[in-house]
């Protein structure tokens, strides 16, 4: 949420909109919220599914990043540890 918060100023976008369009969450409880608060509707929906697009199709890269990192630094032949 603090990225909205960031984005809100140079866009000139209100505060509590972005607040709600950078918001984890499903984009129905948003829209709901949106408009029982009386903000605008369409750019919290437009922002969210933009959010949801993105996160996924970055996951796929992400995953494989990390599990590239964490091959370095605890190679395939250590041991786990015992529990």
């Amino acid at each position: 949420m603090a990225s909205g918060l960031l984005i809100a100023g140079p866009l000139g976008i209100s505060i509590p909109v972005m607040t709600l369009a950078s918001a984890p969450g499903g984009i129905a409880e948003m829209m709901i919220t949106a408009t029982t608060l009386g903000l605008s509707v369409a750019e919290i929906v437009a922002f969210q599914t933009t959010r949801v697009v993105i996160v996924n199709f970055l996951a796929g890269t992400l995953a494989g990043l990390w599990v590239k990192v964490t091959a370095r630094i605890r190679p395939a032949s250590a041991s786990p540890p015992d529990a």
